[in-house]
């Protein structure tokens, strides 16, 4: 399978929970590009954007160029969107996270608690301040803008290191270094601050006659297709 169309594309992930994660109300104590990443998550609540994603090997070689849209709330709700080269469709809504792959015809959905895995991404999902899990570095500037780089204090994470770029305290690029030294890169355009959003848009129904692949709700209740049948059901 190509890798565009890999299920779990762990470099998006780990942008969704740096974004959704982050405390809010963070005192921007700090100075330079540290005080301005503070500020620009003071007080988000949601947040809407265009993205394009570049992936990058080790040689610096392009692996994967893709661009889509994205849709965020605070706590744990998304919708990111990749609209080409491949469609594929990623929605948490706090309970569920689906990954809809319309060309395979395939849904995967895992429990929202379970679907990061050990990631270090997981751990800003909590309350605490970042600085209590990573080593905040003011990078300075470059390419017109102002980065700040995000380093784990545990060594057996998925990431090195997590770059975050803004334009005059506005979110515009994001980089996720893994321990392979692949590079995810990320360029935000048209972002909306705490745009109003539909009540619907973080809840995903499968299309009828698609596979779904993924556990069963922590209630119980099957994860049903429109028009089929749950996984593990007879016909």
């Amino acid at each position: 399978m190509k890798s565009a169309r890999l299920v779990w594309r762990l470099g998006v992930l780990g942008v969704v929970w740096l974004l959704l994660g982050w405390p809010l109300g963070t005192v921007a104590a700090e100075q330079g590009a540290v005080a301005d990443l503070n500020a620009f998550f003071d007080g988000l609540h949601s947040l809407s954007a265009d993205f394009r994603q570049v992936v990058l090997d080790a040689d610096g070689k392009m692996i994967e160029q893709s661009a889509g849209t994205m849709v965020l709330a605070r706590p744990g709700q998304f919708r990111w969107v990749y609209e080409r080269p491949y469609a594929q469709t990623l929605v948490g809504n706090s309970r569920r996270v689906w990954v809809y792959d319309p060309d395979l015809e395939q849904v995967t959905v895992r429990p929202f608690r379970t679907a990061f895995g050990d990631t270090p991404a997981a751990a800003l999902t909590s309350d605490r301040p970042l600085k209590e899990d990573f080593n905040l570095r003011d990078m300075g500037e470059h390419d017109g803008l102002s980065w700040v780089e995000l380093t784990p204090h545990k060594s057996s994470t998925s990431f090195a290191h997590i770059r975050i770029g803004l334009d005059k305290h506005e979110l515009a690029a994001m980089e996720l270094v893994d321990n392979l030294q692949q590079i995810t890169r990320l360029k935000f355009f048209n972002v909306k601050r705490n745009p109003a959003i539909a009540r619907d848009a973080f809840d995903f129904e499968p299309p009828p006659g698609v596979d779904v692949i993924g556990d069963e709700e922590d209630s119980g209740e099957p994860i049903k297709p429109a028009g089929g049948k749950a996984p593990g059901t007879a016909q």
